[in-house]
């Protein structure tokens, strides 16, 4: 596949200020453009460089801070891709040009860092070293800088009258315990000796004083030593009372750097004291502690050669100030802004393009002038264009400081393939295929997936094939071809009727199985040859035994059969054959649905798959009561409906209208227990009676006589499980035996 030409170049546009010596920039590559129209290139090279003369004197009308004469932009890239918050960026500048030149207080008092060009957020700074050098050190506290990304932050000067903002504390995290202000151990000691421990920095870190806390109260030498040299790197004298940390700020401050060894030692004089103690876990986060130094008989510039593990002898302390470091550190450059944009950019004939135009860094908003025909937008940073042929578009852009910056890009207008799709036989027969062809020197892609610049089809009904044709521009272009399918040539036919029925093709009429074969003319040269596999298949006949509940009638299709016996019947079939249907029709017995009254109760025969009582007066069903028998509690007209086989019927309605016993009287003239029983009842009359026991059907199946308060017991266990009564006088009690 052929990939487009196209030139890619990043270019950064830096401003160059002939008025101004304070920085040293790189020569700018003005309109340095690689086009494929060099005639055009060349015509336009007196236009770029005369507007190039204009605009160098221009661009230097930034906003101001006010008060301030001269500002100056400072462009920052953040290089890890993670944004940065709270950043020391350390800076090189040149300050004695503009000290020189009068512009620039000789202290730097009047450098001031801000978000924007006329204000907006001031940063902490510190500056380090070199005032009125080339190389003057400003470190600067940045609040965020956004993932590998621009920002320009902006530098003031010129204002008499101002006063020192530089300052570390702000500017760096801290101050911070070299010794974590270790406490407490026991004090006394050798005099004339040097107490301190050795340890490493973790990182680089900024210490601008020095500590002591000793139990006289006397002032002490407090020396910072370099392990690997032994040299003394500063020494300052600390006064303070006793039992307390003092300081004392160093008249500069001093770097410790990363993984560098260090002692830090406490002088004792011949009348001098200190503290010691077991502990080394107190140690400043950003350092590690190694071991206790020492020296006896020594002064204090003397380096201590002996050494002692996991404790503090004496108790000297520095602060020191950390950063925030990351790597890659972030770069920056003296510039307000970049313009990013490549040379050249492809679009295909009749389409449209977006200009790609970068911008980084800067103060928002930002101005958009675009200068040539066609253009969506010319004030929009990315407008969209349409170029009938190639053209070059310039922009002119600038920030809310009034920065100015140039760029152009050159649009090449690429022309469109000249496809044109053929077919070497555009008329098929079903079964045959064909070749499709593009033409031109480009790459294919077929609506079938094929990539190739010929392929070859088969299909089976006429089908439309496109073809996309893209040239070295990425250009496309669409055509498109049919291919025409007379189908069927062949066929085979599988054919199922009835015995009673018949199947025609063409001329020839066929009411038997077998296979039959057949020539039909084609309207082109593709005459069909027609197979036809003819199955026939007979009337299907069925029997069905069906038994129906007495008094019900049967249907099979328009007849209804209420007596047994053996039926057939013809029925039509919609989609198949007929079916002849055979019937054999049993009807189920009557069932015997008559009920009687035992007592108060109503019993329905015993043996019925499901029984339900209801209510004749509504004809309701009565809940729950579904058992043989009925225990009547009130005074109305009763049935029951009896299943038997599947088969209901509804027995006759029962009236009762002697339940008016009170449920006391009844309770004390018998007492039976346990209920439900097993193998024996317990009875105790309350007077002289006569008692029956009867089965669930009423029948009779012992009695007793019983006397007043007598109890009698009643052996049941010559008798199966189910619903007994005991009647005593018009009375009856339901007994369920186990």
């Amino acid at each position: 596949m052929r990939m487009p030409f196209l030139l890619h170049a990043h270019r950064v546009n830096a401003i160059f200020v002939p008025s101004l010596k304070l920085f040293t920039f790189a020569k700018p590559l003005w309109w340095s453009k690689v086009s494929t129209s060099v005639a055009l290139k060349l015509s336009l090279m007196k236009h770029v460089l005369l507007l190039l003369i204009g605009l160098i004197f221009t661009q230097l009308s930034y906003s101001q801070l006010s008060g301030w004469n001269h500002v100056e932009p400072i462009l920052v890239h953040e290089n890890t891709g993670t944004t940065v918050n709270n950043y020391q960026l350390k800076l090189t500048i040149n300050t004695a040009t503009p000290i020189t030149s009068g512009n620039m207080n000789a202290s730097g008092d009047d450098i001031r860092f801000t978000s924007q060009c006329n204000g907006g957020t001031n940063f902490n700074y510190w500056i380090e070293s070199g005032m009125n050098t080339s190389s003057t050190i400003v470190w600067v506290k940045i609040d965020t800088l956004p993932g590998g990304s621009y920002r320009t932050i902006y530098m003031h000067w010129g204002n008499a009258s101002a006063s020192t903002a530089s300052s570390i504390n702000g500017t760096f995290f801290g101050p911070h315990s070299a010794t974590d202000s270790v406490s407490g151990g026991a004090s006394g000691g050798v005099t004339n000796s040097q107490r301190g421990i050795r340890f490493a920095a973790n990182e680089d870190l900024l210490v601008t004083a020095f500590g002591k806390d000793e139990p006289n109260g006397t002032t002490r030498y407090v020396t910072l030593f370099d392990v690997a040299t032994q040299a003394i790197l500063r020494q300052s004298q600390v006064s303070g009372p006793a039992a307390q940390y003092s300081y004392s700020d160093l008249s500069s401050p001093i770097w410790l750097t990363q993984g560098t060894q260090y002692l830090l030692e406490m002088y004792q004089g011949n009348t001098d004291g200190y503290y010691f103690g077991p502990s080394t876990s107190q140690i400043g986060q950003h350092l590690t502690y190694l071991d206790m130094r020492y020296c006896n008989g020594c002064d204090q510039n003397t380096y201590p050669g002996n050494y002692l593990n996991n404790i503090h002898y004496g108790y000297p302390d520095l602060w020191y100030y950390s950063k925030n470091n990351v790597t890659p550190a972030p770069t920056y450059e003296f510039n307000s802004y970049l313009l990013a944009m490549v040379d050249t950019v492809n679009v295909c004939q009749n389409d449209s393009v977006q200009l790609p135009l970068q911008v980084s860094g800067g103060q928002e908003p930002f101005t958009f002038i675009w200068s040539n025909t066609s253009i969506s937008d010319p004030s929009l940073q990315t407008p969209d264009v349409y170029p009938a042929f190639g053209l070059m578009y310039y922009v002119t852009t600038t920030d809310a400081c009034g920065t100015v910056k140039n760029d152009s890009i050159y649009v090449d207008v690429k022309s469109l393939p000249m496809v044109d799709i053929q077919v070497s036989n555009p008329l098929i027969c079903n079964g045959e295929s064909t070749e499709l062809f593009g033409t031109g020197d480009y790459d294919y892609e077929w609506n079938t997936g094929e990539n190739a610049d010929t392929i070859v089809v088969s299909p089976g009904i006429s089908t439309v094939y496109v073809a996309t044709a893209t040239n070295e521009f990425m250009c496309t272009a669409v055509d498109s071809a049919e291919v025409m399918v007379n189908i069927p040539l062949t066929a085979t036919h599988d054919i199922t009727i009835c015995s009673n029925e018949s199947y025609q093709i063409s001329n020839h009429v066929y009411t038997n199985p077998g296979t039959y074969i057949d020539t039909l003319a084609g309207v082109t040269s593709c005459d069909s040859i027609v197979t036809t596999v003819l199955t026939v298949n007979q009337l299907p006949e069925t029997t069905h035994n069906v038994s129906i509940c007495f008094g019900t009638s049967l249907q099979v299709g328009n007849h209804f059969y209420s007596v047994e016996g053996t039926y057939i019947d013809t029925l039509t079939g919609f989609v198949s054959c007929d079916s002849i249907v055979t019937t054999v029709l049993t009807i189920q017995e009557d069932i015997d649905a008559e009920i009687q009254q035992v007592g108060t109760f109503l019993v329905a025969d015993f043996g019925a798959d499901a029984y339900q009582w209801i209510d004749c007066n509504t004809n309701l069903p009565l809940n729950g009561e579904t058992e043989s028998s009925l225990a009547v509690t009130q005074n109305g007209s009763y049935a029951c409906i009896v299943t038997i086989g599947g088969c209901e019927k509804q027995s006759n309605c029962i009236t009762v209208d002697d339940v008016s016993v009170d449920e006391s009287v009844l309770s004390a003239s018998l007492f039976v227990f346990p209920n439900p029983a097993q193998d024996v009842v317990k009875l105790i009359s309350g007077l002289d009676q006569e008692v029956f026991l009867l089965d669930a059907s009423g029948r009779v199946m012992d009695n007793l006589r019983l006397l007043a308060n007598q109890e009698m017991n009643l052996d049941l266990s010559d008798f199966s499980s189910g619903v007994y009564f005991i009647r005593h006088g018009n009375y009856v009690t339901r007994l369920m035996l186990d």
